[in-house]
């Protein structure tokens, strides 16, 4: 088939690829602008002479006459963010065709893996649907279901979704060319929206349950990772894990060893820190921190 891939992230790259893979001729790829980089299906497109748009927004003008002109068999979206405008959703009526990493209707929205985190849920998966003039709303097609791991960040859980969309794409594809598959409407009952982070979630409230904090470590990763001062410097929290501990005064450290920083937290929790990175600094284990600082019991974060 003839097929317009819209794509960005490390959720498409698996699924571009397997497109290549199955021999369907890609005749662009539209990703989303500045993400033409190693972290999307951009490099595999460049390596088979692929074009790439990057609009601002799809339905210009321009870039809908663009894709027009390519007359496409059939559409396909991952990781992409941004809404098709009913120009070109009519350009493949009952084929254009998202894989979407949730298990929908729950976390609609360009956030699902990491509200599915933040939500606390055991389990996850992949849907694809036929996509239609809202968000996240078309029919649905195939899913499958994944647990999620208890220590599982969103960029480790975003490469196994990423994987397990690329197969279920080809299996909707074949399906539906075969006419094997039947679009079910979606339920509103049990409906919720995965909406872009908010900034918020980097501010660390010790006052709230050690579970909330881990989840939100989880989530965050690396770049964005929530921060806090101790002993006078500002520290990333990279890893953390619920625990246990004695109720006490919220962003206290209980106890602070090779095994982690313990810090008491709301409800009569505890949270332990188990990498840590000072500001200007790479990132260490809790006891190059406890070294450099001289975190010891008692010691507070702010």
């Amino acid at each position: 088939m003839r097929v317009v891939f819209y794509g960005a992230g490390n959720l498409a790259t698996p699924s571009f690829e397997a497109m290549i893979r199955a021999e369907h001729e890609v005749l662009t790829l539209v990703t989303e602008p500045g993400r033409a980089d190693s972290t999307g299906p951009e490099v595999p497109a460049g390596a088979w002479r692929i074009p790439v748009l990057e609009p601002a927004d799809p339905a210009q003008p321009e870039v809908v006459e663009a894709i027009q002109r390519l007359a496409p068999d059939l559409q396909v979206c991952v990781g992409y963010r941004r809404r098709l405008p009913k120009a070109l959703l009519q350009l493949t009526p009952s084929r254009t065709i998202k894989a979407h990493a949730s298990l929908l209707p729950r976390h609609r929205g360009p956030e699902p893996v990491a509200w599915a985190i933040l939500a606390g849920h055991r389990e996850t998966g992949v849907t694809t649907l036929l996509m239609d003039e809202g968000l996240d709303t078309g029919p649905t097609l195939l899913a499958s279901t994944v647990e999620i791991g208890l220590e599982e960040t969103a960029a480790e859980l975003t490469t196994r979704l990423a994987q397990l969309a690329a197969q279920l794409l080809i299996e909707t594809i074949d399906g539906l060319a075969a006419g094997k598959l039947q679009p079910v409407p979606q339920a509103s009952a049990g409906a919720s929206e995965a909406p872009t982070l908010d900034s918020s979630l980097a501010s660390i409230d010790w006052s709230l349950p050690a579970e909330v904090l881990a989840r939100r470590i989880r989530v965050l990763g690396p770049a964005q990772a929530p921060t806090a001062s101790l002993e006078g410097k500002e520290v990333r929290l990279l890893r953390a894990t619920p625990s246990e501990g004695a109720p006490g005064e919220p962003g206290v450290v209980q106890s602070a060893g090779f095994e982690g920083i313990l810090v008491t937290c709301g409800q009569g929790t505890a949270l332990r820190v188990t990498q840590l990175q000072i500001e200007g600094l790479r990132a260490m284990s809790p006891s190059a921190v406890i070294s450099r600082l001289r975190v010891q019991r008692g010691s507070r974060f702010a």
